[in-house]
């Protein structure tokens, strides 16, 4: 029997070229990709012209940056396999990505201070749910005991505004 090889995907060759492009600007680099698969008749149609762009912007997010950096951040210790090895950790900062390892001091305690402020707002709906879900009885649903002007009031005394 014969070993068939998988061919590299359209998708892929479009990530290959987005990625020769990124310079840390994934909307002009999406917005540029976009233009050369429009041009290069890969993707066409009203469709595609309204969402393409935000398509390779996801696209190239998840399949060449968050993906990355989660598998290069899950060190396993002693296994022959380095998952760093060939990854570039890839952090969003200012309205651009960066690779950690070009990174500063500076700019690594910028992007941990706006992960901060991600965890601060998670705690702060946390507690807001929780603070309504306190409030209700068994069986009860949430527009029994508050309308939209009680959450309000409560969400401001959660987060102290």
């Amino acid at each position: 029997m014969q070993q068939v090889l998988a061919e590299k995907s359209c998708l892929e060759d479009v990530l290959d070229w987005m990625e020769g492009q990124f310079d840390g600007d994934l909307t002009t680099t999406a917005v540029a990709a976009f233009g050369m698969v429009k041009a290069s008749n890969m993707v066409s149609g009203p469709l595609w012209n309204e969402v393409g762009v935000r398509i390779l912007h996801h696209l190239y997010k998840i399949n060449r940056i968050q993906r990355p950096r989660h598998d290069a951040t899950r060190l396993t210790g002693d296994d022959d396999d380095n998952p760093m090895e060939n990854k570039v950790i890839m952090y969003y900062n200012k309205g651009r990505y960066y690779n950690l390892l070009d990174m500063t001091a500076k700019e690594v305690k910028e992007v941990a201070g706006y992960y901060d402020s991600l965890v601060k707002g998670n705690a702060y709906e946390r507690d807001f749910l929780l603070s309504v879900a306190d409030r209700l009885a068994e069986g009860q649903v949430v527009g029994d005991v508050f309308n939209e002007d009680g959450l309000r009031e409560l969400r401001r005394e959660i987060t102290n505004n």
